[in-house]
């Protein structure tokens, strides 16, 4: 029996690929240590997941850059139907089975009722013909050839287990527990600035900062999926970290430069400590994902630049919002970028203090444009709605249409739902074309 198909990419780099996922699931990405490899240069190296629970196939993305977008709505996991679209990177994806075992075929209808299967089929017997010689070399050939597609992998691959038991076999290995202790201390004569970050076995992820020159402290936590957990752990151990030493010292006056990380992963724990000197390439490669995982995840990303880097920063955005803010009825997405510019300046302003004079007038204005931003929202959508009742659908798809452009992101809900209204109307006026 052939393999099910279970996605068709519609469009990107290998637009017209059919994709079969395994019984154990597979994960996607541009890596070439994925289980399915899409060389879309704008997927993250390990991108999604996708396998089955209780037969039906689902999708969990794996902390990727660009997300994981399932008709158009970002998810970290979710089941999956047939005719919903994936988006990943540039690349397309439709399901077309949603099952383990792919869509069943029609069960045949004999005189005796329906065949479900349980007995072999009749076959009509042919014309009797004395066989050949020929044909019996052809047949004792053919039956040969299934004997050893039979017996061979019998004899070179390692016995499966055994699934008459009754006992359920789990579809993915439990993966091995991943536990992280990382600590960078960079001191000066002038600031110490402290970087902790830790994994429990548990999934959840703290980062605790301490920059005390300019009274910056930050504690977040955040829980972390188990697939990405286990990507996590995956992609430490392809780097090498295990076979480091303990200890790299290295002299260098005035300053005190060190990085400390404990992985235990499973039945192996390794320490190694790196201070005042160049570290290790493997080192530098695990240091660099895991403090990538933690700015990613709990959007700290800002703390490593300085309080004047980031207050000019903040400024810059504030002004570009009220500038995009003052040009709102020039073009109809000015709004939703000048929100964007505002709160790109809140999110810089997070760990600085003192907040700047124009902390509170910037605040009042984010509040004020998302108010208007949603009641310009609500008006179009009403409109587009009556215009549904009284089925004027040219002028509902042009509300839509306006909705989509004033609120731009795929990611904002307002406009996944207006996009959706507008595909059916679209597919309505086809009809009376």
């Amino acid at each position: 029996m052939s393999e099910s198909i279970h996605l068709v990419i519609e469009a990107g780099p290998e637009r017209g690929r059919s994709l079969a996922i395994p019984a154990v699931g597979a994960r996607m990405g541009r890596s070439s240590k994925n289980d399915l490899v899409i060389a879309d240069p704008l997927m993250s190296r390990h991108h999604c997941r996708v396998g089955f629970k209780d037969d039906i196939l689902y999708i969990s993305d794996l902390g990727s850059s660009n997300e994981t977008l399932v008709n158009d709505q970002p998810v970290r996991e979710q089941l999956l139907h047939v005719g919903d679209r994936i988006l990943l990177g540039d690349t397309i994806l439709r399901v077309v089975t949603n099952t383990l075992a792919g869509a069943a075929a029609a069960a045949p209808v004999s005189e005796d009722g329906v065949d479900l299967g349980l007995r072999p089929p009749v076959a009509v017997a042919p014309p009797r013909r004395k066989p050949t010689v020929g044909l019996l070399l052809i047949a004792a050939a053919v039956v040969t050839a299934i004997a050893l597609a039979i017996w061979l992998p019998k004899v070179l691959m390692p016995a499966a287990p055994d699934r008459t038991s009754g006992e359920l076999l789990p579809a993915v290995s439990e993966p091995e527990p991943l536990t992280i202790a990382y600590e960078k201390v960079e001191a000066t004569t002038d600031n110490i600035f402290r970087y902790a970050l830790t994994l429990n076995a548990d999934g959840m992820l703290a980062v605790q900062i301490d920059d005390i020159m300019n009274d910056r402290h930050v504690r977040k936590e955040s829980q972390l999926g188990e697939d990405y957990v286990r990507a996590l752990s995956e992609t430490i151990a392809d780097a090498g970290f295990f076979g480091l030493s303990t200890d790299y010292q290295g002299i260098q006056p005035s300053i005190y430069d060190s990085w400390d990380l404990t992985i235990t992963m499973g039945n192996k724990a390794h320490r190694t400590r790196v201070v005042n000197r160049v570290e290790p390439q493997a080192f530098r490669q695990v240091r660099e994902i895991i403090e990538e995982c933690g700015k990613n995840e709990l959007g700290l990303w800002a703390i490593q630049f300085s309080p004047e880097r980031l207050l000019a920063m903040a400024r810059e955005a504030y002004l570009e919002g009220q500038r995009l803010y003052d040009a709102r009825e020039v073009e109809l997405g000015n709004l939703t970028a000048s929100i964007t510019s505002m709160d790109e300046a809140q999110w810089y302003l997070e760990t600085v203090e003192p907040k700047p004079d124009y902390y509170a007038e910037a605040l009042t204005a984010l509040a004020g444009a998302r108010e208007e931003l949603q009641a310009r929202y609500d008006d179009l959508n009403f409109s587009a709605e009556r215009a549904i009742r009284i089925r004027e659908w040219k002028e509902a798809a042009a509300q839509l249409r306006t909705i989509c452009e004033v609120i731009p992101s795929r990611s904002d809900e307002r406009h996944v739902k207006a996009r959706q209204k507008l595909l059916d109307i679209e597919n309505r006026l086809r009809m009376q074309q």
